[in-house]
């Protein structure tokens, strides 16, 4: 198996995966692996091999806060690597996965929905923001009512 450090792994990931994905998914890839890196310090200049399940645990515990989806992006990258035959084992799939609780949501004050339409860009998205906010449609509901 040939041997790569973390960064030119993970450089090369995003690389093949830029014209497969849309800019968005892209630009969360990307997120992912830089934070990864800048996780790992100096060690991200290191064989891959020398990542272990402590280490995609700690980095899973470190971001668990922000709700990230980090490190599935970045096991995802891992895989990736043991698929090409890069490593024996993706250590991000030894880790369990952190129960995170339901996120809860509120509805908008009348305040806060005169922002937002204040800040809207053209008659469309404050149409849609209005809209939404009187019948408690979702976004993608009033972006498709027909008429």
């Amino acid at each position: 198996m040939a041997e790569a450090t973390v960064r030119q792994t993970l450089d090369t990931w995003i690389r093949n995966k830029s014209g497969a994905l849309a800019p968005a998914s892209l630009k969360l890839y990307n997120q992912a692996s830089r934070m990864f890196m800048s996780f790992l310090g100096n060690r991200a200049n290191k064989s891959i091999w020398q990542i272990t399940r402590r280490d995609a645990v700690a980095f899973r515990d470190c971001f668990a806060t922000e709700r990230s989806p980090s490190t599935g992006h970045v096991g995802i990258a891992f895989q990736s690597a043991k698929d090409e035959g890069l490593l024996k084992q993706n250590v991000f799939s030894l880790t369990d996965n952190l129960k995170v609780g339901a996120i809860e949501r509120d509805t908008f004050t009348p305040e806060q929905v005169a922002r937002l339409v204040a800040a809207a860009e053209g008659n469309d998205w404050k149409g849609m923001i209005i809209l939404g906010y009187t019948s408690v449609a979702r976004l993608m509901d009033t972006a498709n009512m027909k008429w």
